[in-house]
C-alpha cells in the first residue's frame, strides 16, 4: 500500500512540472494565445457540426477528411463537388499546415498512414511473399487514388526497401497548391509495412517529390529509433512550438491526468481484489522479514499452525519451526537472497501453538525493490500432514509386500525398489538401481518389454504382461507385471509377481497335456486299426466261408454232373441206335400189327425220334454250362488258399463274369452291361489267386452299380465295361478296368480307398470293398491300385501286378 501511495505522490509531482512548462511556453507565445484560442473555437464548432464516422477518412485537428476518388470527396461528412477539389480540399490542407505547422502536420499524416497497415497486412500476409502481396495491395491502392505503388529494391541483408508511387493524390494536391510538405500518409503507411515484413520499427525518408515537379514520390524505409510520439514531443519542447502545439499540449496534459486516474482506481480495484485473494486463499500465504519475522500472515496460515494473527506477528519462523528443520531453510533463504536461486519449495515442519507438528510444503519467493534490493520473502504454505500420513502408511505397505513394487523412469532406470527384489533374485537394491531395467531381461523378452515401455511411455496402462528377469546365479524368474504410467511424471509404476513355479506348472502341465494327447491319438489310430483289421477279418471270414461253401457246392455238384455229362454222349449212341433200329423196322415191315401201330401213335414216334436227339443235344449243352460254372466257382473259391500260386489272370477275371452274369446280362427292365475283353499276353503271374479274384469282383461289382445308377438317365449311351490286360515292363502286369459310367468328383475320389468310406445308402454297402482291394494289392502283392475319374467322363481302375513276387 506504501508503494501504491508513493506512485500517487510521483504522478502529482509529474503533473505539477508539467504544468509549469505549460505556463512558461503560454508566457513565452501570449502574443499568440487569442488567435489560437480563436482557431479552437472554430474547431470545436466544426467537430459540433460535423462529428466523426466510422468510415475511411482522415481526422486533423477535429476536421475529417475523406476521399472517394471514384465518386466524391466528403469533408466533414459532406460532399464535396469533384470539379473543384484541386483547388478547395488542396487549400483547406493548406489552411490546416499553416495553422498547426509543416512539421506537426506531417507527423500527424505519418501516424494516419499507419493506422491502416493492420488491415492492409491481411492482403500482403495472402500472398507467398511480400514483393507478390504488395503487388496485389497495390492494385487495391490505384482503384482507390493512392495513385500507382512500385517496390524498386528488398534488402534483406541492410533490412531496407525503396518504394516509388506516381501520380499519389498527396502529390498532386499539393503540386496543385504550389506547396511541398511531402506525402506523408504514405510514407507511415510503407514504414508501418516494413516494420511488419522486418519484425523492427521503421522510418521513412522520401527523396523525390511530385509537388515538386518530380515524376514520382520516392520513399527510403530503413530501421530507426524514431517514431511519431516521441518526434511530437520533441517539437512541443523545442522553440518552434506554436500556440497550436500549446493545445495540443493542453489536451496530452488532461489525457494523462485520465490516465494517471484511471490507473489510481485500478490500483486500488487490484489492491481490492489481492487482499480478497489473500485472506480467502486455500493456503496458507504470509510475507516474511528479511530477519525471519511475520510481518503479514491469512487467516489459513494462522488456522495451520494453531496461533493467532497477533501471535505470529510478534514472533519469527525460526521460534514455530521444528528443529531439525531449521538449518535446511535457513540455508535456502541464504541462497536466495544472494540470488543465487529465484525460489525454492521444501516440505518442512512447524511446532503449532499446543507443540505438536504439522508438515507442510512451503514455497517461497523474494520481493524485491525497482532497484533489486530484497524487501521481504512470500511465502505459501500448504498443509501436507495427511498426505504425509498416506504416505508413510504407504511406504510401509511398500516395504511388507510379498510381491515386487517398482517405481521406474521412462528413460529405463528403476528410481525405486521395495526389499521383494533383493530376495528374489539375489541382487543388491543398488544394483539394480545403477542399471538400466533392460539389463535384467530374458534376451528372447526383450524386444516384447520395449515394445512395453513404448506404449506405456505415451500412456497406455499395461494392465498383464510376461518377461524374464536376471537373477544373481544367472538363471531367469518369471514375472507378471502391471503398470501404469505418469506420462506428465516421466513415471512408471509397477507391481512384479514372481510366476516361476506357476510358469513351470503350466509347462509341466502342457508336456503332459501333449503325450496324453500323443498318446490317445496313438489310441484312436489303434482304435481305427483295430476296428479295421476287425472289419476286414469279419470280410476276410465272410469270403473264406463263401469259399468253402462255394468249394464245397462245386465239388458236390461236379460229382453228379460229370456223371450225367459222361453217359450223355452213351445215351445219344443208344437213343441214335434206337432210332435206326426202328427205322429199320418201318422199313422193312410197312404193316405194323394193330397194337404196335395204337402205341406208336400214342407216343407220337414221328415227334419222338424227331424231338430226342434236339432233347440229346440240348441236355449237352446245360451240362457243359453246369460244368463250366463249377469250374468258375472252384477257380474263385481258393480265398482260403494261403500260398502264393502261379496262375493265369484271365482265369479269374472270366470266373468273375461268369458269377456276375446275371447282372450282366440283359432283362426286360434293363439292356445290361456290355463286356469287352481286350486280353494282353500275360504270363503267369505269381500271386494269391483267391484274393485277387476278390478284388476283380469288388471292382467290377463297383463298376455295375455305377453303370446300373447312370442307366436311369435317358441320355445315358450303353453300359459298358472294357477290361485290358498288359504286360507293362519285364516284371509287372496292368489290369485296366473302365466303365464309361458317371465318373466321381475328385473329393470323391480322394477318399475312394479309405476304410468304411462310401456313397451307397445305409445298409447297402460296407465301405470296405475297396479299401480291402488295396490293401490285397499295395500290402500283399506289393502293387499298385489307382483310379482315374472326371465326372460324367467315367472310372478306370488300373491295377500294378509284379510279375514275380521277391522274397
Amino acid at each position: 500500500m506504501r508503494d501504491c501511495e508513493k506512485t500517487k505522490e510521483q504522478l502529482i509531482d509529474e503533473l505539477a512540472l508539467l504544468r509549469q512548462e505549460i505556463d512558461d511556453l503560454k508566457a513565452n507565445v501570449a502574443d499568440r494565445t487569442s488567435e489560437a484560442v480563436a482557431r479552437s473555437d472554430r474547431v470545436v464548432e466544426l467537430e459540433s457540426q460535423f462529428p466523426p464516422t466510422d468510415s475511411a477518412k482522415i481526422r486533423i485537428c477535429g476536421l475529417d477528411i475523406e476521399w472517394l476518388p471514384q465518386e466524391q470527396c466528403l469533408l466533414g461528412n459532406l460532399p464535396v463537388a469533384m470539379m473543384w477539389i484541386d483547388t478547395t480540399l488542396a487549400s483547406l490542407m493548406a489552411g490546416v499546415q499553416a495553422m498547426i505547422g509543416t512539421e506537426r502536420f506531417a507527423l500527424i499524416l505519418q501516424r494516419e498512414g499507419r493506422k491502416s497497415v493492420e488491415a492492409d497486412w491481411q492482403v500482403i500476409s495472402q500472398s507467398a511473399n511480400f514483393a507478390e502481396g504488395f503487388q496485389e495491395l497495390s492494385k487495391v491502392a490505384f482503384v482507390a487514388g493512392w495513385g500507382n505503388w512500385q517496390l524498386v529494391s528488398l534488402d534483406w541483408e541492410k533490412q531496407e526497401c525503396s518504394f516509388r508511387v506516381k501520380k499519389s493524390w498527396e502529390g498532386r494536391y499539393q503540386k496543385a497548391l504550389g506547396v511541398c510538405w511531402g506525402s506523408a500518409m504514405l510514407a507511415g503507411k510503407l514504414a508501418g509495412y516494413c516494420t511488419k515484413l522486418f519484425g523492427k520499427n521503421c522510418w521513412t525518408e522520401q527523396t523525390a517529390f511530385i509537388a515538386r515537379g518530380d515524376e514520382f514520390d520516392e520513399f527510403l524505409v530503413l530501421p530507426s529509433h524514431r517514431c511519431i510520439e516521441e518526434e511530437i514531443d520533441k517539437l512541443l519542447a523545442s522553440d518552434e512550438a506554436s500556440s497550436a502545439d500549446m493545445a495540443v499540449a493542453l489536451e496530452k496534459l488532461r489525457r494523462e491526468i485520465r490516465d494517471r486516474e484511471r490507473i489510481e482506481q485500478e490500483l486500488r480495484e487490484s489492491e481490492q481484489r489481492f487482499r480478497a485473494t489473500f485472506e480467502q486463499a486455500a493456503v496458507g500465504i504470509a510475507h516474511i522479514g528479511l530477519e525471519g519475522r511475520w510481518l503479514r500472515v491469512n487467516q489459513k496460515f494462522c488456522d495451520i499452525v494453531g496461533y493467532t494473527r497477533e501471535e505470529l506477528l510478534s514472533s519469527t519462523f525460526q521460534e514455530i519451526s521444528h528443529p531439525d528443520d531449521v538449518n535446511l531453510h535457513m540455508e535456502y533463504l541464504r541462497q536466495l537472497l544472494l540470488g543465487e536461486i529465484q525460489n525454492y519449495s521444501i516440505e518442512k515442519r512447524y511446532l503449532r501453538k499446543d507443540r505438536s507438528s504439522v508438515w507442510i510444503n512451503l514455497t517461497v519467493s523474494l520481493r524485491r525493490s525497482s532497484n533489486g534490493t530484497a524487501k521481504y520473502a512470500i511465502a505459501v504454505v500448504e498443509d501436507i500432514s495427511d498426505r504425509k500420513q498416506v504416505q508413510a502408511e504407504l511406504n510401509r505397505i511398500f516395504h511388507l509386500s510379498f510381491d515386487m513394487l517398482a517405481v521406474a523412469t521412462v528413460d529405463g532406470y528403476f528410481k525405486r525398489l521395495n526389499p521383494a527384489w533383493e530376495s528374489t533374485f539375489g541382487h543388491t537394491l543398488s544394483h539394480f538401481l545403477n542399471l538400466p531395467f533392460f539389463d535384467f531381461v530374458h534376451p528372447e523378452d526383450r524386444a516384447a518389454t520395449v515394445a512395453e515401455v513404448e506404449k506405456l511411455k505415451s500412456g497406455v496402462t499395461t494392465p498383464y504382461f510376461e518377461n524374464r528377469f536376471r537373477c544373481k546365479d544367472g538363471s531367469y524368474k518369471w514375472l507378471a507385471w502391471s503398470c501404469v504410467p505418469v506420462v506428465a511424471e516421466g513415471l512408471i509404476y509397477c507391481v512384479a509377481r514372481d510366476i516361476t513355479e506357476r510358469k513351470q506348472a503350466e509347462e509341466a502341465l502342457r508336456n503332459s497335456e501333449a503325450r496324453e494327447r500323443e498318446r490317445a491319438s496313438q489310441l484312436q489310430q489303434a482304435l481305427e486299426e483295430l476296428k479295421q483289421a476287425q472289419s476286414l477279418l469279419i470280410q476276410s471270414e465272410k469270403m473264406s466261408s463263401l469259399g468253402q461253401l462255394l468249394a464245397g457246392v462245386a465239388h458236390e455238384i461236379n460229382n453228379p454232373v460229370n456223371f450225367i455229362y459222361g453217359n450223355l454222349c452213351h445215351a445219344s449212341e443208344y437213343a441214335k441206335d434206337l432210332l435206326g433200329l426202328v427205322e429199320l423196322y418201318q422199313e422193312h415191315y410197312t404193316n405194323p400189327i394193330p397194337e404196335i401201330e395204337a402205341e406208336a401213335e400214342s407216343i407220337d414216334l414221328e415227334f419222338l425220334m424227331e424231338d430226342l436227339p434236339k432233347l440229346l443235344s440240348s441236355m449237352k449243352v446245360g451240362a457243359d454250362r453246369i460244368r463250366e460254372i463249377v469250374m468258375s466257382l472252384r477257380n474263385f473259391s481258393r480265398l482260403d488258399e494261403s500260398q502264393m500260386k502261379e496262375v493265369d489272370l484271365h482265369e479269374g477275371i472270366d470266373s468273375t463274369l461268369m458269377i456276375l452274369h446275371n447282372r450282366i446280362k440283359a432283362r426286360s427292365d434293363s439292356p445290361g452291361v456290355q463286356i469287352v475283353k481286350e486280353y494282353g499276353k500275360l504270363p503267369k503271374i505269381n500271386c494269391y489267386p483267391g484274393q485277387l479274384n476278390q478284388v476283380f469282383m469288388n471292382i467290377i461289382t463297383n463298376a455295375i452299380d455305377a453303370l446300373e445308377e447312370g442307366s436311369k438317365e435317358k441320355s445315358h449311351p450303353l453300359a459298358t465295361i472294357c477290361i485290358r490286360t498288359e504286360v507293362w515292363d519285364s516284371n509287372c502286369v496292368a489290369i485296366r478296368i473302365i466303365d464309361n459310367g458317371p465318373g466321381m468328383s475328385e473329393s470323391v475320389r480322394s477318399q475312394l480307398f479309405d476304410p468304411f468310406f462310401t456313397t451307397k445308402p445305409v445298409g447297402v454297402g460296407t465301405g470296405l470293398g475297396l479299401s480291402i482291394s488295396y490293401q490285397i494289392v499295395v500290402e500283399k502283392h506289393r502293387g499298385q491300385l489307382r483310379c482315374l475319374s472326371e465326372q460324367g467322363k467315367g472310372t478306370e481302375f488300373i491295377i500294378e501286378i509284379p510279375i514275380r513276387q521277391e522274397s
